[in-house]
């Protein structure tokens, strides 16, 4: 069984943070690799491992399909001071090039993602209830019906936590 999982035999993380998804970046691999997505979304780019872990399997499972990346809208943080957003654009444009796009806000990429089109969505950088709520709640008309989310951060220990969210 095991023996059929890609990240076993040809995956080695090319963009690699050490952040606190790094324990999950096999399964996303694998996740890639089964599934064939034609549209990843990240919403919260953090450092870019996960993001970037979904680009390269698809590029090496030659997947017709693209990665998009939508910045967090952090108060008092412009996009112009958050370095880790400015490293990943170039980092993705150098490396990946027409298979990524940015967003650096969420209005601008749910009007231009379809409806019904995005295969896969992951929901990180964030530990609020509250913004997970959010982006549930609004990305939802976006998911093809057989897409999966996936959620970062569930066993976070909050007042307002992720978990209370996704359990509803």
């Amino acid at each position: 069984m095991f023996e059929n999982l890609a990240s076993l035999s040809e995956f080695q993380p090319k963009f690699y943070s050490g952040g606190p998804i790094r324990f999950y970046l096999p399964l996303l691999y694998d996740l890639v690799a089964d599934a064939k997505p034609k549209r990843v979304v990240v919403v919260g780019l953090g450092a870019g491992d996960a993001f970037f872990t979904f680009c390269q399997a698809a590029l090496a499972q030659r997947i017709d399909g693209e990665c998009i990346g939508v910045r967090r809208d952090r108060p008092g943080e412009s996009e112009a001071e958050d370095p880790a957003w400015s490293d990943a654009r170039n980092y993705g444009e150098e490396f990946y090039g027409a298979r990524t796009r940015f967003f650096s806000e969420r209005a601008p990429a749910l009007a231009e993602i379809e409806n019904g089109s995005v295969d896969i969505l992951l929901l990180d950088d964030s530990d609020s209830g509250r913004e997970i709520r959010g982006d549930l709640s609004t990305w939802t008309s976006k998911l093809a019906p057989e897409a999966v989310v996936l959620l970062h951060g569930l066993s976070l220990e909050r007042e307002d936590s992720p978990r209370a969210v996704w359990d509803t």
